[in-house]
């Protein structure tokens, strides 16, 4: 994914956890995402905020208000996250594009009902 929040904008991420856009029974691969920003990213360019205290055990069970952990980055940093993560992003306030690219993996298929995922382009087995 490339992911853009233009200038002055109030486009934001509420508190997720990416496993949850899969199916039940693809949401035992283990996922992960690699959201690297394109430009250094603060809390007022709309940077992401991690929860690292979510029960793994019981993705989208909240008992309890996030913790959030700003994540400051500079252009080309990694930040790797696991599809149990909760994590949210909130609004551009600054006057530049934040830009970022994500791609994510997983350790088995996980399709949708034509056998592909967004962008995903299938692999033969070696």
């Amino acid at each position: 994914q490339y992911v853009v929040k233009p200038p002055r904008s109030e486009a934001a991420f509420d508190w997720h956890q990416d496993v949850l856009y899969f199916k039940d029974e693809q949401r035992e691969h283990r996922m992960v995402s690699v959201w690297t920003p394109l430009c250094d990213v603060r809390e007022e360019n709309g940077t992401v905020l991690v929860d690292p205290y979510p029960d793994p055990t019981m993705p989208g069970v909240y008992t309890r208000e996030p913790e959030p952990v700003v994540v400051e980055m500079s252009a080309g940093c990694a930040l790797f996250m696991d599809g149990r993560l909760r994590h949210c992003s909130g609004a551009n306030t600054s006057n530049v594009f934040r830009t970022a690219y994500m791609p994510q993996f997983s350790s088995g298929q996980v399709s949708d009902d034509n056998g592909l995922t967004a962008l995903a382009v299938p692999v033969n087995s070696f």
